[in-house]
């Protein structure tokens, strides 16, 4: 009788223990499966982020191969001076070499170093430095007259940039200087047309 009991009571002990084992499992299994989602968020996030990126370095290929590039080439006898005077100038170094950009208008247009506007003119902008002379701007405008600013950047790099406003047009074009090459290479930063042109306040 006694016997009996003792394996009853072991055998409810045992149910106990399984019982015990099976929740315990239970428990725990909630554990793996958070580890499980936060890798595959992590997983998931990188996905994203490198999908971004790849679209942002698309986006700008395609915006470079957007842009229109001007290429200036040193002018051998060149005749864009031809019946032009020098109205206005302006003297720099880039590097150890001198500098000059020059406008230019038709000679019927200066008179004694002064520019008279008309309805048309015809400018011409160069950039010379020695035997060397490069043409920025060589056409007729009507009721306006281009401008230029010169500058070095942080890495001693020259642009010139040549402003257009006349009548129905605004163009702005920064041109650099490529040493290593010896030419020009002009970027459009602006090209508008068919504009109502008011005037500049400085």
């Amino acid at each position: 009788m006694i016997k009996r009991f003792i394996l009853a009571i072991l055998a409810v002990i045992a149910v106990c223990l399984t019982a015990c084992q099976n929740a315990a499992g239970m428990e725990s299994s909630p554990g793996v499966s958070e580890t499980e989602t936060e890798t595959e968020i992590k997983i998931v996030s990188e996905g994203e982020t490198e999908a971004m990126e790849e679209t942002e370095q698309e986006t700008e290929e395609a915006a470079g191969e957007g842009r229109e590039e001007i290429r200036i080439d040193m002018a051998e006898d060149s005749t864009a001076a031809d019946g032009m005077e020098e109205y206005a100038s302006l003297s720099f170094f880039c590097g150890d070499a001198e500098w000059k950009l020059q406008f230019l208008a038709q000679e019927d247009m200066v008179e004694s170093g002064e520019l008279m506007l008309d309805d048309s003119c015809h400018f011409v902008i160069r950039a010379v430095s020695g035997e060397q002379e490069f043409v920025l701007f060589d056409e007729t405008v009507q009721l306006g007259a281009p401008e230029g600013d010169v500058f070095t950047d942080v890495e001693n790099q020259l642009h010139i940039v040549i402003q257009d406003a006349r009548t129905a047009q605004y163009r702005i074009v920064d041109y650099r200087y490529d040493e290593g090459e010896n030419v020009f290479f002009g970027e459009i930063l602006a090209d508008y047309s068919g504009v109502n042109y008011w005037g500049e306040v400085r």
